[in-house]
């Protein structure tokens, strides 16, 4: 996420294909993400790590606009996304996500 957001280049592109890797070599990691999200609901010192991945999307968003809406929004669409490709365990379309990311910056 991080050479994402530092390098110049389409940032929409690199966090869609970020989240596409929940469907292959990232499936693990984005399982263990979402397990320490549920804990994290239930125990408040685990909130700081579990809001890691919400706030690097938040920077990566607040590169391409200042609208908190949008921000919000592109926040809350990464986790979906991620989460249905966890539940279908099926590839994921990096060009579907990044167009559902880029609606959501949209007025």
């Amino acid at each position: 996420m991080r050479q994402i957001i530092d390098t110049p280049g389409d940032k929409l592109t690199g966090l869609a294909e970020l989240i596409a890797e929940s469907a292959g070599p990232g499936r693990e990691r984005a399982l263990a993400e979402r397990e320490l999200a549920t804990l994290a609901a239930r125990r408040p010192a685990l909130r700081p790590v579990a809001r890691r991945w919400r706030e690097n999307i938040a920077e990566l968003i607040a590169t391409l606009t200042d609208d908190l809406d949008a921000i919000s929004a592109a926040v809350a669409a990464s986790d979906g996304l991620c989460t249905a490709i966890l539940l279908d365990n099926a590839p994921a379309d990096p060009n579907h996500l990044r167009a559902v990311l880029k609606r959501t910056l949209s007025r």
